[in-house]
């Protein structure tokens, strides 16, 4: 190792420690750690196993103790992405506790200790992901939804994607405290900062939306990479300027998570290519996320809300054959128009990639036209097999034609609404 700190040099000596035994655990725990804890961490981790506590550590690497020094506040709005900060003080208000005290770690000296993952957001851009260890793991615990939180003497490391991280630990003699006077009255006006849904595709990191979810939400068990059973949530939320699909790989079925519900979501945004080769943008909610349901003062009207994301032409069926013959072909053609139900046959077909898929193939008539109409859904139960010959229904879509011949495709059951 290069030089040792001249106060570390004089502790280690003061305590008659071997100054090459100790030198040597530096080295190996900075290979270990060294992409997470700068100096004083690491000096403290070593030696902690020989009884010496890191406010010691803290004096001779400070000449004073961490604990003592004055806390500079860090507002979210202030991290860089690829920085790292020390020694900072965070308020901000709780989003969700994710890994509890079942969660435990073993430390390079043996020791096991608890670690969870939860949520904090301060108003002023996005939220943070932190990690915290040992006992303020417990006090977390006591933690609901927008209690203020006040966690000083912080180690933050900022990630490209823009999810960022914070390292809290008793290494660094980290404190947390809850909903203190002071912090609760300056956090009172703190209003979060909602993402357009339309920027999402613009966007990266953990981002902020409020909206309406706009179809049933489904739930799909499914296996993770290491082989375990889980529940995935799925629904669309729209807000004013779009709308997006949102997947939750945790346990979120919650009161009130219906069609219709205004939530927040805090959220990792997902870009991805669909089967057909089409850029998309999905929200993604896993262990330091979560969906908070909005009371009815937050509410917002289904009516105003933007439930896709291609502009919707109002036509009967007896003119829609006049419509796609002047719209532009390279456009996606979407549709709410009406009719009387006349057939229905559900079946199962294979996709490209092998897997099989529910259609419903419906054939609906207005005036002197008959259009074909496919419903597809994951399972039975969104096929909408309530519906009966003689029904006068409102169904929004896409228009496929293929040889003069028009139907409309339709991906979610919510998109078929019964008149009569």
């Amino acid at each position: 190792m290069g030089n040792i700190n001249n106060g570390i040099l004089e502790l280690v000596k003061g305590k008659k420690l071997n100054l090459s035994e100790v030198s040597k655990k530096y080295d190996k725990k900075k290979l270990e750690l060294g992409n997470i804890l700068g100096d004083d961490g690491i000096w403290s981790s070593v030696l902690s196993e020989y009884g010496i506590p890191s406010s010691d550590v803290m004096t001779a690497l400070n000449g004073e103790t961490k604990t003592n020094a004055p806390q500079k506040l860090i507002k979210i709005s202030d991290i860089g992405k690829n920085q790292t900060h020390s020694g900072f003080t965070l308020v901000g208000k709780f989003i969700a506790a994710i890994i509890g005290t079942d969660k435990t770690i073993q430390k390079s000296d043996g020791t096991v200790t608890k670690k969870m993952t939860f949520g904090i957001y301060d108003g002023t851009g996005g939220f943070l992901n932190m990690d915290v260890w040992g006992e303020n793991v417990d006090k977390i615990m006591k933690a609901k939804p927008d209690d203020v939180l006040r966690i000083t003497n912080i180690r933050l490391k900022a990630k490209d994607t823009g999810g960022y991280y914070i390292n809290s630990s008793t290494i660094y003699d980290s404190e947390i405290s809850l909903n203190l006077d002071e912090d609760v009255e300056a956090m009172k006006s703190v209003v979060l900062n909602y993402s357009n849904i339309s920027d999402l595709a613009n966007m990266s990191g953990n981002v902020v939306i409020k909206g309406v979810v706009i179809n049933e939400v489904e739930y799909k068990q499914t296996v993770t990479k290491d082989n375990k059973t889980a529940i995935v949530t799925s629904f669309n939320v729209a807000d004013n300027t779009g709308n997006a699909r949102v997947s939750a790989w945790k346990n979120i079925e919650k009161k009130g998570l219906l069609k219709g519900a205004t939530v927040k979501i805090f959220g990792n945004i997902n870009k991805y290519t669909d089967s057909t080769g089409n850029p998309r943008v999905s929200l993604k909610i896993n262990y330091f996320s979560d969906v908070i349901i909005c009371g009815e003062k937050e509410r917002i009207d289904y009516k105003d809300v933007k439930c896709n994301n291609y502009e919707e032409h109002i036509v009967r069926l007896d003119d829609l054959y006049d419509l796609t013959r002047t719209f532009d072909a390279d456009k996606p053609l979407f549709v709410k128009t009406g009719g009387v139900v006349m057939e229905m046959n559900v079946d199962i077909v294979k996709k490209k990639d092998g897997a099989t898929i529910h259609l419903n193939k419906m054939v609906i008539f207005s005036g002197n036209t008959y259009l074909p109409c496919n419903l597809w859904g994951d399972d039975k139960k969104h096929l909408r097999e309530d519906l009966k010959n003689g029904n006068v229904i409102e169904i929004k879509g896409f228009v496929k034609v293929r040889e003069n011949e028009i139907s409309i495709n339709v991906n979610r059951s919510s998109d078929i609404v019964v008149i009569s």
